[in-house]
């Protein structure tokens, strides 16, 4: 959800700091790049590296 609130053309995040500041949309989209990227790299991992996400499940259930 979070790389969907940022990413154009329907980041509702970026509507609202743009709304609160008064820069464009498209200046605080290049800024949120580097946060869009690590956020996609860590979807990335969990998808494809299932140890990271499965590994607290055993805890979970004691």
């Amino acid at each position: 959800l979070g790389v969907g609130f940022i990413t154009p053309p329907l980041g509702l995040n970026l509507f609202v700091v743009s709304g609160l500041t008064g820069e464009s949309i498209l200046k605080i989209a290049a800024r949120a790049v580097p946060f869009v990227f690590f956020m996609l790299l860590v979807t990335l991992l969990i998808a494809y590296v299932p140890v990271i996400s499965t590994l607290l499940l055993p805890a979970a259930y004691k």
